[in-house]
């Protein structure tokens, strides 16, 4: 088989991730769709919008939860990261207010004692244990 005359470039889709206090909690969702498991509530840039406006809007939409960012974690873009695709995120740090809830069928929100990250490690979706446990890390040092 012939080699295409164009290479397409693979698309990358550019996301925020957000690793919120709740109180003496983080802010989790619960996956109930297509890709199941504990995730950060984030997701997808809009056009035209900046990151940081993309993580306090997709955090509201998954949680109900306002989000004051506090600052960034850092960026993760790592292939297979995803199933979905190519996504670049970029992990902000902040702290939640409000009332929680879930979308019905969707999602559901958790408020998650990070002391139990070790047993619950195997729930996380895509990458977001391996977020979790440096964000763990840095508390820590």
């Amino acid at each position: 088989m012939s080699k295409p005359l164009i290479e397409v470039p693979e698309r990358i889709v550019y996301c925020a991730d957000v690793i919120a206090r709740y109180g003496d909690r983080i802010v989790l969702i619960e996956r109930l769709g297509r890709i199941r498991g504990l995730a950060l509530p984030g997701g997808r840039q809009d056009p035209g919008e900046t990151l940081t406006t993309t993580a306090t809007r997709e955090f509201r939409e998954e949680t109900n939860l306002d989000l004051i960012i506090e600052c960034v974690l850092g960026m993760r873009g790592e292939a297979g990261r995803d199933p979905r695709g190519r996504n670049i995120s970029c992990i902000f740090l902040g702290t939640a207010h409000g009332h929680p809830h879930g979308n019905p069928g969707e999602s559901e929100v958790i408020l998650f004692d990070l002391k139990t990250f070790k047993e619950h490690k195997h729930r996380f979706a895509f990458d977001h244990a391996s977020i979790l446990k440096e964000y763990w890390n840095l508390l820590l040092s």
